[in-house]
C-alpha cells in the first residue's frame, strides 16, 4: 500500500462560499479501509469536512457540484476530486484530477467502526452494552483484533488474518515482532464479541489469548454515548 497523507486526498479547489452547496448523499461518515485496518474516517458535516487519520485530525469546508467535491483549507487550495456513488449510496469513489499519480480511493459508508467491520468481516455481533464510562482506544497498530460472533447460527472467532485461532501464536509473535520496540509496551487485544456468547466460551476464548506473548486483553462495548461516533478509536473496558 501506498504510503501518503489522507488530508491530502481531501484538499480541493477554493470556490466562492457564497454559491457553494453540497450533495447531501455524501453527509456520514465514509472510511476508508486495508486490509481489515481502519486507515482514515472523513466526515462529512454540512458546513465541515472533518478528517481523522493516525497522524491526527483535520478539518476543511467543503462544497459539491456537477460530481466534484471541492474543500480547501483555512488559506490555500489543493487538488480537486471528481466523485462517484454508487447505486445505494454505500460507496464513495473518488479520483484525483492533475498530474500527481495518484490512485483512485474507495471509501464505505458507516455509522460507526462497529458498524463498518460489520459489513467487512462477514459476522453478526452484537456489541454488549455498559452505562459506565467506556475508555477510548485509538485504531492503531498497537491493537490485535479478534472477532468473536455469528455465522448462520454457528459462532466463529478469527482474526484479521485468519478464520480461527488456531495459528493465533504465531500471529501474534509476528504482529510483536513486527511492531516497534518502543510500543511492544502497549499491543493489546482488542476483543470484538457479540453479546449473547455464553461466560464459560468468553472464558475458553480468553484462554487462549492468555497463551500468547500480549497480556492485555480489552473488550469492546457501546452505549447510548458512542452509538454515532466514527473517530479511529474503539470503546472499551479492560478484561485482562
Amino acid at each position: 500500500m501506498k504510503n501518503f497523507s489522507l488530508y491530502f486526498f481531501i484538499a480541493f479547489a477554493l470556490l466562492n462560499c457564497s454559491s457553494s452547496k453540497i450533495d447531501k448523499k455524501l453527509l456520514g461518515n465514509w472510511y476508508y479501509v486495508s486490509g481489515n485496518q481502519i486507515i482514515s474516517v472523513f466526515q462529512f458535516h454540512k458546513d465541515s469536512l472533518v478528517i481523522n487519520e493516525r497522524i491526527g485530525k483535520t478539518t476543511l469546508k467543503w462544497f459539491s457540484k456537477n460530481q466534484r467535491i471541492n474543500s480547501a483549507y483555512l488559506k490555500e487550495n489543493g487538488p480537486q476530486y471528481d466523485y462517484y456513488l454508487n447505486p445505494n449510496n454505500d460507496t464513495l469513489f473518488l479520483r484525483l484530477l492533475g498530474k500527481v499519480n495518484l490512485e483512485d480511493i474507495t471509501l464505505i459508508r458507516a455509522k460507526n467502526n462497529y458498524d463498518l467491520f460489520k459489513k467487512i468481516i462477514g459476522l453478526n455481533i452484537e456489541l454488549p452494552e455498559s452505562d459506565i464510562n467506556l475508555n477510548p482506544i485509538s485504531i492503531s497498530d498497537h491493537n490485535f483484533n479478534v472477532y468473536a460472533g455469528y455465522k448462520d447460527n454457528n459462532l466463529i472467532v478469527k482474526t484479521d488474518s485468519n478464520p480461527n485461532l488456531d495459528k493465533i501464536i504465531e500471529e501474534v509473535g509476528r504482529f510483536r515482532k513486527n511492531s516497534r520496540d518502543e510500543a511492544k509496551r502497549f499491543l493489546k487485544f482488542n476483543l470484538i464479541a457479540d453479546k449473547n456468547i455464553p461466560a464459560s466460551q468468553m472464558d475458553s476464548i480468553i484462554s487462549i489469548l492468555e497463551e500468547t506473548s500480549i497480556s492485555k486483553v480489552y473488550r469492546t462495548y457501546q452505549n447510548k454515548n458512542t452509538t454515532n461516533k466514527g473517530g479511529l478509536y474503539w470503546f472499551c473496558k479492560q478484561i485482562k
